[in-house]
């Protein structure tokens, strides 16, 4: 076992493959092709896709990747990519499943194990992370300026509905916080400043009720937390802020009421809520327990159940939970592998945060702990389980568990602490 620690602690620098995968980060995760859409014809996820594919493959980049599928969160995703597959061959409607999986996901598959393989390092990770924290800046930013306000909700573009950008901002917001610290120049502390305010200004903007929910819980956990990487007077200066902003900007809050009468909502009482769309899912997943109705293929499978139970109305529709989505589409198998994935990412950042001996891994997994944790929130009220942040966090959670390996065993003390994670 240490033998293959200790060539793990060799970091590569992997030639023009690290900033490559940094640009395929960029365009996927923060949608700068929204922004100049001048970008939108040339395909930019696409062609680095390629690109980065005949690199690997020129280059024997996953020749070590054997050694990766001895780690449980990896053994996992692959398991589940086979199980999402093998859906298939039982879809409702084979070619949408064969298309999604094949042409969409087989991306999100490679990225995942381009992630493992070249962030070797804390560096490598941090830089990742801010290029994140700074792209959906830009892109709360530019979505708030742009957005056409619709029914009090702002909305921009055709690839993120307002509960969608809620949940891709709320995934990343927190990580601006691990990146305030003394060290940072003023410059950096303005930029990040702004990516915060402008990333919970968009969630509030949007309307987005799983997106409040989650960015109230993400706040309260990181106002609570033991450790001291936010000092007191920070904390109680972005609680004073907080008040004023709220005081002092108009947002429409009813439809945050609804959070605490659901006995009015749509969602609890109509026929098209998401009540009633889940109701139709696990009838469906209890149909076909095994393959489940395929990858894609909630919508029709719903549409069937409403047919076959004389609703009121057939309409199409989509999940609005993730993993009511992945469990209707692909079955028990795939249900319980979402959730072991979900529940092992957030036991390594628990992990990290209170056994790692360096204080950037240590503050590291406070926020990846946090960010997670906000992320699920809001991914239970959408159709996110394919979604590739998820696959990011899953990324993430292997290189970290990696970096407290090595940090364990290069401290001397790795018959004490190294535990399977």
């Amino acid at each position: 076992m240490y033998e293959n620690i200790n060539q793990k602690i060799q970091a590569k620098e992997y030639g023009s493959l690290y900033p490559l995968f940094c640009a395929w980060t960029y365009v996927l995760i923060c949608r700068p092709q929204d922004i100049f859409t001048f970008l939108n014809p040339l395909r930019p996820a696409l062609i680095i896709f390629v690109i980065l594919c005949i690199y690997c493959i020129t280059n024997n980049t996953f020749g070590n990747l054997n050694s990766s599928f001895k780690e449980i969160q990896v053994k996992q995703y692959f398991a589940l990519f086979l199980v999402m597959v093998n859906s298939i061959f039982f879809s409702y409607y084979r070619y949408a499943s064969f298309n999604y999986v094949f042409i969409f996901y087989s991306q999100v598959v490679f990225y995942f194990f381009l992630f493992i393989t070249i962030v070797d390092d804390l560096e490598k990770t941090e830089r990742i992370l801010l290029l994140c924290c700074c792209g959906i800046g830009l892109y709360s930013i530019y979505y708030l300026i742009k957005g056409d306000t619709i029914d009090n909700r702002v909305s921009f573009g055709e690839m993120f509905d307002p509960n969608d950008v809620a949940y891709v901002v709320i995934s990343f917001v927190m990580f601006n916080f691990y990146f305030l610290g003394k060290d940072r120049s003023k410059l950096i502390w303005v930029i990040l400043i702004i990516n915060i305010a402008a990333g919970f200004m968009l969630i509030l903007s949007s309307g987005s009720r799983g997106g409040f929910l989650a960015a109230v819980i993400a706040s309260a956990m990181l106002m609570l937390s033991r450790k001291k990487f936010l000092s007191g007077g920070l904390k109680a200066l972005l609680m004073f802020s907080l008040i004023i902003f709220l005081s002092t900007t108009k947002h429409d809050f009813s439809r945050f009421n609804t959070i605490l009468s659901l006995e009015s909502d749509y969602n609890v009482t109509g026929e098209e809520g998401r009540m009633k769309i889940w109701k139709y899912g696990f009838m469906s997943m209890l149909k076909r327990p095994v393959t489940g109705v395929g990858v894609n293929c909630f919508p029709e499978a719903v549409g069937r159940e409403r047919v076959a139970q004389g609703a009121e109305t057939y309409k199409w529709q989509t999940a609005h939970n993730s993993l009511l989505q992945i469990g209707t589409e692909t079955g028990v198998i795939g249900f319980v592998l979402f959730i072991l994935l979900s529940c092992r990412t957030l036991r390594i950042f628990n992990k990290v945060r209170k056994l790692a001996n360096d204080e950037k891994l240590l503050k590291l997994g406070e926020f990846a702990f946090i960010g997670f944790t906000g992320h699920i929130v809001a991914s239970m009220f959408l159709s996110q389980a394919y979604s590739v942040i998820w696959a990011f966090y899953i990324a993430l959670s292997v290189v970290l568990s990696r970096l407290l390996e090595m940090q364990v065993y290069t401290s001397g003390s790795a018959q004490q602490t190294i535990t399977s994670i």
